[in-house]
């Protein structure tokens, strides 16, 4: 693509984003990433709060399944405490 391409389509991202509500600290920064990196540092978090529950790090975690998994089964945990 080319620059002044790239510049046209940048400034219309970024007008489509304020037009939706979309904002984000900065405006180079894509709002889905960064939506999408606020879940993964909040599910991070929890695990780490459930650590004394389940007894596993979820840095010792490294497979993305056996990731998911742990996130289920510890949400799954806190359910019957939700009303």
């Amino acid at each position: 693509m080319a620059e002044s391409s790239f510049l046209d389509y940048h400034k219309k991202c970024r007008e489509l984003e304020d037009k939706a509500g979309m904002k984000v600290d900065n405006p180079d920064y894509c709002p889905l990433l960064v939506a999408e990196d606020l879940e993964r540092q909040a599910k991070r978090e929890f695990l780490r709060i459930m650590q004394p529950i389940t007894k596993i790090n979820p840095d010792d975690v490294w497979n993305l399944d056996h990731y998911k998994k742990l996130t289920d089964l510890s949400l799954s945990l806190m359910a019957n405490f939700i009303k």
